[in-house]
């Protein structure tokens, strides 16, 4: 059986459970969504839009699918800026066209694309949300629904303090608005889903003797929540263990294309006749070139003790009110600083919000004669559009440069940091510590997936036998913590000789090509 009713304490775990993670993991893009939703507000006309959207056919296609791939957004994230753009006047077509592809093609997505699948996973899955992108636009061209400008004229913010003032006011506005509500509502619809599935379920749709495994993962990752960086590592881990293919993809897409809040707008603003036309078509096409690729492409090669990632689409295991510490750790354990930094930025906003709608703050109107009198000097001129363009970009990388040095260190580095963690891993298991040993394994487990990211950053793409040595490395150390979690502490002990030569193999693979 698929589904089982759980117990009260179940439930309440898994709901507890499932509102910690999809907080942390949804806050970096539901503040991006909100930013971009924010400068619609105070910068965009539907005129303006009409320009960036620019284009009919293949041509608008293409161009709505690139503005999506810009646009740090998750299934919730990219509502309030579907919202902006509906009252701005954007043609339905582009509008449903950009709501399910931007969350499958965002930049946090490609990123971990690239640094965690395969060459032939990440151009199958790239491909595929490409002709999806196509397959929605034309089964959606062919329903005509009306589009109407309802936005009211932006304020007149003419220098830059101004403007910034009221993407900030605006921003705050958004997010105690319909995105707390969205984000409650997919919280709660996902938790109870997950409830009723019981653990490894996934594991046995994913088999690949299973051919109604993509319609049966489709039924039950359908209603969840699933972040882009989440979905990517969870295709990842399935090519490992030698998974189902089109079952992977279709959780991928499923999971990470649809929430409850998302399918409830999108019905309300499409109609619901029209809305399951375009599921059936991504489905019917998903399906076909899934099981394409089963034919054409070699059976991936994987063992089938590793950790399929597939965990977070089903009841925890231990969904007991006693264990619910040790859960919520396991639960949460992808979380890297980016999540924590949107999570604050998050409730920032949030408590910013409700101060600035309980103290009616509103946006600031340059006066235009004013503006012009008081600024005639050499630094009031207008700075030409390529200029600042130039200055954006520039600024963008050098921003982005610094943020991703900083945030992984060189893969030298990260291995001399797992031997330090390692051992005082070591010394707390020894001395029977588990709650601490489990923190280090953690730990250095993180600096572990940080390998191949760091190797690609520093520009030493990961080698196969770099990915090998990592992969042997975190598998030993899942099973080191789940030994923990279970509390058998003498079979963990009995494994602190294999995480060193593991540990020391994977550091002879990585400072042994770069020297």
């Amino acid at each position: 059986m698929f589904l089982e009713v759980p117990t009260f304490e179940a439930c309440t775990v898994t709901l507890i459970v499932t509102a910690i993670r999809t907080i942390i993991e949804a806050s970096p893009t539901i503040v991006g969504g909100v930013v971009v939703a924010a400068w619609l507000r105070t910068r965009a006309t539907p005129d303006r839009v009409k320009v960036i959207f620019r284009g009919t056919g293949i041509q608008g296609i293409f161009r709505t699918i690139l503005i999506g791939m810009t646009l740090p957004v998750c299934s919730i994230g990219v509502l309030p800026v579907l919202r902006e753009l509906r009252r701005l006047g954007l043609p339905t077509v582009k509008l449903i066209t950009l709501g399910l592809v931007a969350p499958l093609l965002n930049p946090i997505s490609m990123l971990y694309g690239l640094t965690v699948l395969s060459t032939t996973q990440f151009l199958m899955i790239l491909g595929v949300t490409w002709g999806l992108a196509i397959i929605i636009s034309d089964v959606s061209s062919r329903f005509a629904v009306a589009s109407n400008i309802t936005a009211e004229k932006p304020p007149a913010g003419l220098t830059g303090a101004t403007r910034l003032r009221n993407l900030l006011i605006a921003s705050c506005r958004i997010v105690t608005g319909w995105p707390l509500v969205d984000l409650m509502v997919v919280v709660m619809i996902s938790g109870l889903t997950l409830a009723l599935i019981p653990p490894s379920t996934f594991v046995a749709v994913g088999d690949g003797s299973n051919r109604s495994g993509p319609l049966i993962a489709s039924l039950l990752a359908f209603p969840q929540y699933v972040s882009p960086a989440r979905g990517i590592i969870q295709c990842a881990a399935i090519e490992r263990v030698g998974l189902s293919v089109p079952t992977g993809l279709v959780i991928y897409v499923f999971g990470v294309c649809f929430a409850a809040a998302n399918m409830y707008w999108l019905t309300r603003w499409y109609g619901l006749r029209r809305l399951l036309a375009v599921v059936i078509a991504m489905f019917l096409f998903l399906c076909t070139v899934a099981y394409t690729a089963t034919v054409v492409l070699p059976p991936p090669t994987g063992t089938v003790d590793e950790t399929t990632g597939l965990d977070s689409l089903s009841r925890p295991e231990f969904s007991t009110y006693d264990q619910i510490t040790e859960t919520v750790s396991v639960s949460v354990s992808l979380k890297d600083p980016l999540m924590l930094v949107g999570t604050l930025a998050l409730w920032i906003l949030v408590v910013a919000g409700m101060f600035i709608r309980i103290a009616k703050v509103g946006y600031r109107n340059d006066n235009p004669e004013t503006e012009s009198s008081a600024s005639t000097g050499r630094m009031a001129k207008a700075v030409p559009a390529s200029q600042l363009g130039a200055i954006a970009i520039f600024g963008m990388a050098i921003f982005f440069c610094l943020f991703t040095y900083i945030i992984f260190p060189s893969p030298s580095e990260c291995l001399e940091e797992m031997q330090t963690i390692q051992l005082d891993a070591n010394i707390a298991l020894r001395r029977g510590n588990v709650r601490d040993a489990l923190d280090q394994i953690a730990a250095c487990d993180s600096f572990a997936a940080k390998l191949p990211i760091s190797a690609v950053v520093y520009l030493s793409f990961p080698t196969p036998s770099q990915r090998q040595a990592t992969r042997e490395l975190r598998l030993e150390l899942h099973s080191t913590r789940a030994l923990l979690q279970d509390g058998d502490v003498t079979s963990a002990k009995k494994r602190i000789p294999d995480l060193m030569r593991l540990l020391t193999e994977t550091k002879a693979t990585f400072i042994g090509s770069s020297s």
